[in-house]
């Protein structure tokens, strides 16, 4: 602390940079042997959003590195409780890194089997969270511009999806163009019945389906007095975290037996 300057001064406000560089090196890793993947791995950390939640001292590379810890460690079918732990403690740093680790977990229970995703894996992963989010909770903290989980506003979810397709399609630069090649990959997979869906990419899809409408649901919640800034503040940092985990989902590192979806 007296080193750094104070408190969110200097070298603390380095530490999201420093997330940020690990994730970069260990995306590269995942990349190794390829140009191509390692150009759009490139052109992801550079692109605005990545730039900009880097410098700006956002939680989402912590997420992202636990997130990605804990794939690393479950994504060959094991049920290794240290990776679930590591998923979990997303959780710590926001709360959407809780429902990204509940994402991760149900995914690979749908696709893989209960052996693959145990209630062990799930306490695990979400019991320190849980924790820090009733403590917090009791202590007076409370979440403001939120109505009711059961009181979703529609017209404002609708209005989240078409702010998702047009960030994701007419803005794709933002994620390096994930999102289009995801789309184009999996559609030239299908349609030239070139080969089946390997456990990961099914994981993978899985997993995006939740988090976009998990998005449009949370959105349909807000309250806040201008719900068109809420969107376009956020939503940018919302897709960039599944694309983040996409480009290792995909990939496949370590599995011989995948080609991954995108044709790079």
């Amino acid at each position: 602390f007296g080193f750094s300057g104070g408190c969110a001064e200097r070298l603390p406000q380095l530490l999201s940079v420093f997330a940020m560089g690990v994730l970069l090196y260990r995306l590269l890793l995942h990349a190794s042997g390829s140009i191509g993947k390692q150009c759009l791995v490139s052109a992801f950390f550079l692109s605005p959003t990545t730039l900009a939640i880097a410098t700006n001292c956002y939680a989402e590379p912590f997420m992202a590195l636990c997130l990605l810890a804990g794939w690393e460690a479950v994504r060959n079918g094991s049920d290794d409780w240290s990776g679930w732990f590591f998923a979990g403690a997303a959780g710590w740093f926001k709360n959407e890194g809780g429902l990204f680790f509940l994402f991760l977990w149900l995914s690979i229970r749908i696709c893989r089997g209960k052996k693959s995703a145990s209630f062990r894996g799930l306490v695990l992963g979400a019991l320190l969270p849980t924790i820090w989010f009733f403590g917090s909770r009791i202590s007076g903290a409370r979440l403001f511009d939120y109505a009711p989980m059961w009181t979703p506003d529609l017209q404002k979810c609708l209005l989240a999806g078409k702010a998702m397709a047009g960030e994701m399609f007419a803005r794709p630069w933002e994620t390096a163009f994930f999102y289009p090649l995801l789309a184009t990959g999996y559609f030239m997979r299908l349609v030239g019945a070139r080969t089946r869906l390997t456990s990961s990419d099914s994981v993978f899809l899985c997993f995006i389906a939740f988090c976009l409408l998990s998005f449009a649901g949370i959105y349909g919640l807000s309250t806040a007095d201008d719900f068109s800034w809420h969107l376009h503040s956020s939503l940018d940092r919302l897709l960039w975290l599944p694309a983040v985990l996409g480009w290792c989902f995909l990939w496949n590192t370590g599995n011989p037996q995948s080609s991954g979806a995108f044709p790079v």
